[in-house]
């Protein structure tokens, strides 16, 4: 994974499982890391979504959170929405640092739609997902800053107040006071 060398790396994966090693969470978290290096996250998502079918482990959260990781840091950001949405179907719980890996990467997006689903789900949740005032004051700040979107600037703020997170940005500070 560290070398970058996919064909290596799949090779060697296909040889372990051939001979009859089960692969570990490890190996998972190994093969996802080096999927998304590569920019192969049709096959990251691909073994994430079929781990538990074919090996009999359930993929967690880190898991899950390896996989929007890699594509955020290609910039595929709808990919990184869709691991999210598989993470969901299969049960798994995001936890604070699938929320603050995702968040930032649809603030870059602009997908605000998306953000204040995340964050609705986040802070709403029966256990409230802990996101720094930090991420969500820039999520907003950048939402204002986008012109003309003013409602999702105006969900979010509310979602803040909702869960008492202090709003910085000197456009909203004024309004919320």
């Amino acid at each position: 994974r560290h070398a970058g060398n996919h064909v290596l790396g799949k090779k060697l994966f296909v040889e372990m499982v051939d001979s009859g090693i089960k692969p570990s969470e490890y190996t998972l978290i190994t093969m996802v890391k080096l999927h998304g290096r590569c920019g192969a996250h049709e096959e990251a998502h691909d073994l994430v979504a079929n781990w538990e079918a074919r090996y009999g482990a359930k993929p967690s959260v880190i898991h899950f959170t390896c996989l929007m990781s890699g594509c955020l840091r290609t910039k595929s950001y709808d990919r990184a929405w869709v691991a999210y949405e598989l993470m969901c179907q299969n049960g798994v719980r995001p936890d604070e640092t699938t929320v603050a890996t995702l968040l930032p990467g649809m603030v870059i997006a602009q997908q605000w739609d998306k953000c204040l689903l995340l964050v609705r789900q986040s802070l709403k949740s029966p256990n409230p997902i802990n996101i720094s005032s930090d991420t969500l004051n820039s999520a907003l700040s950048q939402m204002q800053a986008a012109g003309g979107l003013g409602r999702y600037a105006e969900q979010m703020q509310e979602l803040m107040k909702g869960a008492n997170i202090p709003i910085t940005t000197r456009s909203s500070a004024k309004r919320v006071s």
